[in-house]
């Protein structure tokens, strides 16, 4: 009797888009220490600054020749009764390949609260990248995390 040929076939790797494995390997090697102090009144905690965060990430966006273009709008704004200014601004953030053009979009929510409308929306901008580059690579912070669930 003779014996059955058997046959095996690979199937092969999807194409994987240059922004998502840069993505990666950014998120993979952000290391951003909490190098702020909240205010006594907001628990004195540490936190990671903004700025330190944007610095690490242009960083290691440069190394992986990835850009990242942001787009937001204003979806509200108010004023309490004391005199201060409520902004509240949508971010998107593109992270665009400049190896295939391949993008990545990243949104989040972030609000500013000043006495002044451009600094209000200076801080709301802030906020709304800084959670959503944190949420991209996975991280929070536990002061703002506790502050959420105490409302």
């Amino acid at each position: 009797m003779a014996e059955a040929k058997t046959t095996t076939t690979r199937t092969p790797k999807p194409k994987v888009d240059h922004v998502i494995t840069a993505v990666a390997a950014m998120v993979n090697s952000l290391l951003v220490d909490k190098k702020g102090t909240l205010p006594s009144n907001m628990g004195g905690g540490a936190y990671i600054r903004a700025n330190d965060l944007f610095q690490a990430y242009k960083e290691a966006a440069a190394e992986e020749k990835v850009l990242i273009l942001p787009s937001e709008e204003v979806m509200g704004v108010w004023h309490d009764e004391k005199g201060a200014i409520h902004i509240t601004i949508r971010g998107t953030y593109t992270f665009l390949s400049t190896v295939d053009e391949s993008e990545l979009e990243v949104s989040a929510v972030g609000d500013g609260l000043a006495r002044n409308t451009a600094i209000a929306s200076n801080v709301a901008s802030t906020n709304a990248m800084k959670s959503a580059l944190m949420r991209l690579a996975l991280t929070g912070e536990s002061s703002s995390d506790e502050a959420a669930k105490k409302g």
